[in-house]
């Protein structure tokens, strides 16, 4: 046990980690971007941080300063700002649920979170598939602008993107008419 922070066990699962945050405290809501399931929200006496529950890992926003919950029309949580940190799991040199219990203890706590743990980890879904394709044995390379296009106009891993006129790309990138 390092600083005072419990030690949890390895095989936590994300509803674990869920659970474990909304006992320490932090409110749970619908975010406003679809990449993530859930935001769990604190403050301590100086400032909040936004947990985002994702299915390829958890992010966490820090504020310095104490902020009022801002939502949608529809109800969902605004989460513009802060320092944001990326936990991807996949190929993560952390135990992602662990580090997120650890920096909430502390943030409870009041305490001092170290700068060693505002440093995101992990690989995302679009390095991933970024190093497969640079991998690719260039025979088996095909340029794709679509491809290409949906990698410049994406704002979250794996959503669809809009190109106006009510066309989307997808991450294949395949064109599609949503209305139809």
């Amino acid at each position: 046990m390092e600083r005072g922070i419990p030690q949890w066990p390895r095989n936590l699962t994300r509803d674990d980690v869920i659970k474990n945050l909304r006992e320490l405290g932090f409110k749970q809501y619908k975010p406003k971007a679809n990449a993530w399931s859930s935001t769990l929200i604190a403050s301590n006496k100086n400032q909040t941080l936004y947990f985002l529950i994702g299915k390829r890992g958890i992010d966490f926003k820090l504020y310095d300063e104490i902020l009022e919950t801002e939502f949608t029309d529809y109800g969902r949580v605004v989460t513009n700002g802060g320092l944001m940190v990326r936990n991807y799991y996949h190929e993560s040199n952390v135990n992602v649920h662990q580090l997120i219990l650890e920096v909430a203890t502390l943030f409870i706590e009041n305490k001092d979170i170290p700068d060693s743990l505002l440093v995101g980890h992990g690989m995302s879904w679009q390095a991933r598939k970024e190093e497969y394709i640079k991998n690719l044995p260039k025979t088996n390379r095909i340029r794709n602008d679509g491809l290409d296009m949906y990698n410049a106009m994406a704002h979250e891993d794996g959503e669809d993107a809009y190109l106006g006129g009510g066309m989307w790309i997808d991450s294949s990138g395949s064109f599609h008419d949503k209305g139809r």
